[in-house]
C-alpha cells in the first residue's frame, strides 16, 4: 500500500480570545485521509494509506475549516504577524511499497548554466528551493505532484520556474520559450 507522509504546523491568530490555530482536513487523489486535525506552533507529522498514481498527477488537498483573520495592528489589511490563521506544510514524502519514502518537501534549488548561443553562461533556475508551502484560507488548496517530476506549479507556489526540453530548449515556467 502507498503512503503519504506530511509534517504541519500552524501559524496562530492572536484573536482577543486567546491564539486560535487552525484547523485541517486532508484528501489525497479524491480520498479524505483525515478531518478535523487540529494543528498548533508545534510540528506534527501524519502518515497515511494513500493511492499514489506512479508516472501520472497527484493531488493533495488541505482544507482550512477554520479560516480567521484579526486585523491586530487596526491597518485595514491583515498581513501582520498573528493576523491570519494558517497551515504549514514543512515536509511531504511519499512512498509505493511503504518501505522507501521519497521526499518532495522541501525541495532544494536546481539551477543550470546556459552553455551556448546568446545566453551562454547564463545560470538560470529550474526549480526554487521551497521549504514549505502556507495555506490560509478555506478554499480546497491543491498541492500537486508526479513521482517522476515532484512538486508542479499550483496557485500556491512555484515549483518550476525553468525546464529544458530533450532538443535543448529553454522553456519558462507558462511553457513559453526563453532565448538560447
Amino acid at each position: 500500500m502507498s503512503k503519504l507522509r506530511l509534517k504541519l504546523k500552524s501559524t496562530a491568530v492572536a484573536d482577543p480570545q486567546g491564539d486560535v490555530h487552525a484547523m485541517i482536513d486532508v484528501a489525497c487523489n479524491g480520498t479524505t485521509l483525515e478531518e478535523n486535525i487540529q494543528l498548533s506552533a508545534s510540528e506534527i507529522t501524519r502518515t497515511w494509506d494513500a493511492t499514489i498514481n506512479a508516472g501520472s498527477n497527484n493531488a493533495i488537498v488541505i482544507n482550512v475549516t477554520n479560516a480567521l483573520a484579526y486585523d491586530v495592528d487596526e491597518s485595514g489589511d491583515f498581513n501582520g504577524e498573528g493576523e491570519v490563521v494558517s497551515a504549514k506544510i514543512t515536509s511531504i514524502e511519499y512512498s509505493t511499497d511503504d518501505v522507501n519514502y521519497t521526499s518532495i518537501l522541501p525541495q532544494a534549488e536546481v539551477t543550470h548554466v546556459i552553455p551556448g548561443g546568446a545566453n551562454v553562461g547564463t545560470t538560470i533556475t529550474l526549480r526554487p528551493a521551497l521549504d514549505s508551502i502556507l495555506m490560509a484560507d478555506t478554499n480546497s488548496n491543491t498541492i500537486n505532484f508526479t513521482t517522476a517530476d515532484g512538486l508542479v506549479n499550483s496557485t500556491h507556489y512555484i515549483a518550476v520556474q525553468a525546464s529544458i526540453d530533450g532538443d535543448g530548449n529553454y522553456f519558462d515556467q507558462n511553457g513559453d520559450p526563453l532565448d538560447n
